[in-house]
C-alpha cells in the first residue's frame, strides 16, 4: 500500500546513514540486477524457463530500485504530487512486490512439475512469455483499488481516499493474503514435495546399482535439480523475512491503537530499508550458488573495469593521440630517429675505418 503519512522528522545523523544505505543499495542492485540480464540474454544456449522467470524478477527488482532516487529526494525536498503520479506512480512499488512473490511462486511451481515429472515435455517458451504477461496483468489487478482510490491531498501528499475504514481494512487484509500469506503457503508445499521426491529417488538409487548410465544420468540432473531448489528456496526465505516487517506494520496501522500505530511507524523505518535491500540480494544469491551466474559477473565486470580505465586514460591524455596530425608528427620523429641511428652507424663506420687504417701505417 502507498504510503499517505508523511515520515517523522529524521535526526541529521540518521538520515545520512539512511542516504547512504539507499545510494549503497540503488548502485549494488542495479548493477546486480543489470548484470543478471545481460548474463541470461548473452546465453548462447536455448533460455529455459527458469531464466526467463529470473529475468522477469530482475525487472521487477529494478522497478523497485529505481524509486531510491525518488525517495532520497524526497529526504531532503519536498515532491510536489499531482493526479497521475498518485494514481499510477506511488502504487507501482506495490505492483513490483506482487510481480516479485508471483514470480518466485511460479518459479517453485515450475520446479516442483519438472523435479516431479522429470520426463514431461519442458514448458515452450512462448508459454512461459504469456505466463509472465499474466503475472503483470494480475499484479495490476490486485493494485487497480488502490489506484483508483489514492488521490492527491495536498500538493506533496498522496492520500487513500476509502469509502469507510472497513474498506481500508478489508483491502489490507487481501493485501495481506495475496501478496504475503498465499504465496509462502503455495511456495512451502511445493518444497515440501520436493523433498519428499528427492529424499525417494534417494533411496531408490542406493537399492538399485544394475544400471550404471542411468544411474550417472539421474544424479547429474537430480543434483542440477537440488542446486535450483536450493538457490530457489534461499530466495523464497530472503522474501519472507524482508516483507514481513512491512506487512505487520500496515497490519497494526489499521487495526491497532494509538500505541500500536505509533510503533506501526517505528517499524516503518526500517521496513522500508529491508524492503530495498531486499531487492539487491537476488543477485548475490545468483553469483553465490550457480556457477554460470559468478562466471558471467566476473566477465563482464572485467570488461566493464577495462573500458572504463581506457576511458579514464584517454582522458588524460596518456593515449597515443589518434588524429591525422599527431600521426603525421610520430612518423616524422620516427623518421629522424631512423636517420640519426643510420648517421650514427655511418660514423661508427668512418672511425672504425680511420682506426684500422691507423693500425696498418703502424705496422
Amino acid at each position: 500500500m502507498s504510503d499517505n503519512s508523511t515520515q517523522p522528522i529524521q535526526e541529521p545523523t540518521e538520515r545520512n546513514i539512511r542516504v547512504g544505505f539507499y545510494i549503497a543499495t540503488f548502485v549494488i542492485g542495479l548493477v546486480g540486477n543489470l548484470l543478471v540480464l545481460i548474463v541470461i540474454t548473452a546465453k548462447r544456449a536455448k533460455k529455459t524457463v527458469n531464466d526467463l522467470f529470473i529475468m522477469n524478477l530482475a525487472v521487477s527488482d529494478l522497478t523497485l530500485i529505481f524509486f531510491l532516487p525518488l525517495h532520497i529526494y524526497g529526504m531532503f525536498h519536498t515532491i510536489p504530487v499531482n493526479a497521475f503520479f498518485c494514481h499510477f506512480i506511488r502504487p507501482l512499488m506495490t505492483v513490483s512486490f506482487f510481480v516479485s512473490v508471483y514470480t518466485l511462486t511460479s518459479m517453485a511451481i515450475h520446479r516442483c512439475h519438472v523435479i516431479l515429472h522429470p520426463f514431461k515435455q519442458e514448458i515452450r517458451q512462448k508459454w512461459a512469455v504469456l505466463w509472465i504477461t499474466l503475472l503483470w496483468i494480475l499484479s495490476f489487478t490486485n493494485v487497480l483499488p488502490l489506484m483508483i482510490v489514492t488521490i492527491p491531498e495536498t500538493p506533496t501528499e498522496c492520500f487513500e481516499n476509502w469509502p469507510s475504514l472497513a474498506h481500508r481494512r478489508a483491502y489490507t487484509i487481501a493485501l495481506f493474503i495475496l501478496e504475503y500469506v498465499l504465496p509462502l503457503v503455495i511456495i512451502a508445499i511445493a518444497y515440501v514435495k520436493i523433498g519428499l521426491d528427492l529424499n525417494r529417488s534417494w533411496s531408490r538409487r542406493s537399492v538399485r546399482n544394475d544400471r550404471v548410465a542411468h544411474s550417472l544420468e539421474s544424479q547429474a540432473r537430480r543434483r542440477e535439480n537440488f542446486k535450483v531448489t536450493k538457490t530457489l528456496a534461499i530466495i523464497v526465505l530472503i522474501f519472507a523475512v524482508c516483507m514481513l516487517p512491512s506487512q505487520v506494520a500496515w497490519i497494526l496501522l489499521d487495526f491497532g491503537n494509538e500505541k500500536q500505530r505509533h510503533m506501526a511507524m517505528v517499524i516503518f523505518k526500517f521496513s522500508l530499508v529491508l524492503t530495498v535491500f531486499h531487492s539487491c540480494l537476488n543477485p548475490l544469491v545468483y553469483g553465490s550458488i550457480t556457477k554460470q551466474f559468478r562466471r558471467g559477473y566476473v566477465k563482464y565486470l572485467s570488461y566493464f573495469c577495462c573500458c572504463c580505465r581506457l576511458s579514464i586514460l584517454k582522458g588524460l591524455k596518456i593515449l597515443l593521440p589518434s588524429d591525422s596530425s599527431s600521426r603525421q608528427e610520430h612518423s616524422d620523429a620516427k623518421r629522424a630517429l631512423n636517420g640519426n641511428k643510420h648517421k650514427t652507424k655511418l660514423e661508427t663506420r668512418l672511425i672504425s675505418g680511420e682506426i684500422i687504417m691507423d693500425t696498418v701505417t703502424v705496422l
